[in-house]
């Protein structure tokens, strides 16, 4: 009887109220190999980006495996470099040129071809002789005399002739390859401070009318330089003194 009656009954409808416990679901921490595959695609993507929008700019240098240094964002690839669109500081080098700084503006266009000729360094020739004061000149034009060294002398082929009273004259070709840097600064510095020059050691001022003081004045004479021929002097060491 009451299984009968509970048929009978009308179906009602309810509120409904959803069950919140157990059916939320926590989200763990990434695993490492998410991590890193997340970061190379996102690494992928701007290469590709920048492979994209990037230009190709082609330096044509004279000599042709100077170094190249880019100031900025650039790819390697080949002959080429892969730049964006915008201004840069371009260095070229190589052993025995001066360095070679362009400013390189890199346009719209998709390959931009740019040309650097690098200046070679001066170099030195070291003449020896028997005899003293031979007279030489380089290219039909004077020079100085030898034995000694010349400096500054552009590279390449040279036709050099030395020439001396009562003897006759020699013609040599010499090839001059040119100085590194490094290795013209060091013979700069050797020729400004090993090389004996003639100069005021000692200065007697009588009567000085001028504004400046005896001890800088006779300091200032000091750094004169005297053109002399060093063969007509007997020269002094550090160890005879001063008299």
């Amino acid at each position: 009887m009451a299984a009968q009656d509970n048929k009978n009954k009308p179906i009602r409808s309810v509120d409904f109220s959803p069950i919140e416990a157990g059916l939320i679901q926590k989200s763990g921490p990434l695993s490492l190999g998410m991590i890193i595959l997340t970061g190379l695609v996102a690494a992928a993507i701007v290469i590709m980006g920048y492979l994209y929008s990037a230009k190709a700019v082609i330096f044509n240098v004279n000599p042709i495996n100077a170094d190249i240094e880019i100031k900025g964002l650039s790819f390697h690839i080949g002959d080429n470099y892969l730049l964006l669109k915008g201004d840069y500081a371009t260095t070229a080098t190589h052993p025995g040129y001066y360095p070679l700084s362009y400013p390189l503006t890199v346009t719209d266009e998709d390959t931009q071809e740019v040309t650097l000729a690098l200046s070679p360094l001066p170099g030195n020739l070291e003449v020896s002789s028997e005899l003293s004061n031979v007279d030489v000149s380089m290219d039909e034009g004077n020079l100085t005399r030898v034995p000694g060294l010349l400096t500054g002398i552009d590279r390449g082929l040279h036709r050099f002739t030395f020439s001396k009273r009562r003897y006759f004259p020699l013609d040599k070709e010499v090839d001059i390859q040119g100085l590194d840097a490094p290795v013209a600064n060091a013979i700069r510095r050797i020729l400004i401070s090993e090389i004996p020059i003639m100069a005021i050691d000692r200065a007697i001022i009588y009567q000085n009318t001028s504004i400046m003081h005896d001890e800088i004045l006779a300091h200032r004479l000091g750094l004169l330089p005297i053109l002399a021929d060093r063969d007509q002097f007997i020269m002094k060491e550090a160890s005879d003194g001063i008299d």
